[in-house]
């Protein structure tokens, strides 16, 4: 991991799936999600259990939720 570089903690809700995502510095929450080819408007994005919009930027070394959404009938 170079200094261009950051990790966090990825949890995926419905699988309780855990890992360690590398990402460039000033990433934001739609570059994780794309980065596990998750869709931005069917995901949600918990940090410190609070729901943040696509346009924050990821903290180095913090850990994230991600909760896909299903809507349908």
């Amino acid at each position: 991991m170079g200094f261009d570089s950051m990790k966090v903690s990825v949890t995926i809700s419905t699988t309780q799936e855990n890992s360690s995502i590398e990402l460039k510095e000033g990433a934001t929450v739609t570059h994780l999600l794309q980065t596990l080819s998750y869709k931005p408007h069917a995901t949600l994005v918990l940090h410190n259990n609070t729901p943040i919009p696509s346009d924050d930027l990821v903290i180095d070394g913090e850990e994230y939720q991600i909760i896909p959404v299903a809507s349908g009938g």
